[in-house]
């Protein structure tokens, strides 16, 4: 009767091991994942353009990683305003990209501006007017050069961004989400 009291104890710890360790995958490793590199997980960009400007009589939309595009494009209408879609000071104001650091290294690049609402230096708030937009298509970065790479916007949307992004997916009858890959190597 020991013997058979010894092996269910430890069929017992083994069990409990087994099912602290899928506790620990399932809460703290699997979320991670398919996540950044950012240091903050606390990142959540705004949605840059308003619904009336997208336009749907081309692409609509270039997920990040089809044809290795390092950004989330989206067609707009003509002169269409561009918000800032995070908080931070702009770093750059050049090439028609606006870019904004939203910490050290980490910046969120909107572009092609032109017609510039902000200055190189300023403090900018999510929603802020930083322009319009020269051309057919937007484009909306995250440039983590501490980590040299670029990574999906898509990952990093409030939930109205999100839907807006599957809102456009499913009208040009697009199969994936707004990432095809997570982060793009520079």
């Amino acid at each position: 009767m020991d013997e058979n009291r010894g092996r269910s104890i430890v069929l017992f710890l083994l069990m409990g091991v087994g099912f602290f360790a899928t506790i620990i995958y399932a809460f703290v490793i699997a979320p991670n994942n398919n996540k950044s590199t950012l240091g903050k997980s606390d990142v959540f960009l705004e949605f840059p353009l308003q619904k009336r400007n997208l336009r749907y009589t081309g692409e609509g939309i270039i997920p990040f990683c089809k044809d290795d595009n390092t950004a989330l494009t989206f067609e707009v209408g003509e002169d269409t305003t561009v918000y800032s879609s995070a908080t931070g000071i702009v770093n750059s104001v050049d090439d028609n990209v606006i870019s904004i650091e939203i910490e050290p290294n980490v910046y969120i690049e909107h572009y092609p501006i032109s017609n510039y609402s902000v200055f190189l230096g300023e403090y900018v708030t999510k929603g802020d007017a930083l322009g319009r937009v020269s051309g057919m298509y937007f484009n909306l970065r995250i440039n983590n050069s501490r980590s040299k790479l670029y990574e999906c916007p898509y990952n990093f949307l409030n939930a109205f961004g999100k839907s807006m992004v599957e809102e456009i997916l499913e009208i040009m009858e697009y199969n994936n989400k707004g990432c095809e890959c997570a982060i793009l190597n520079y």
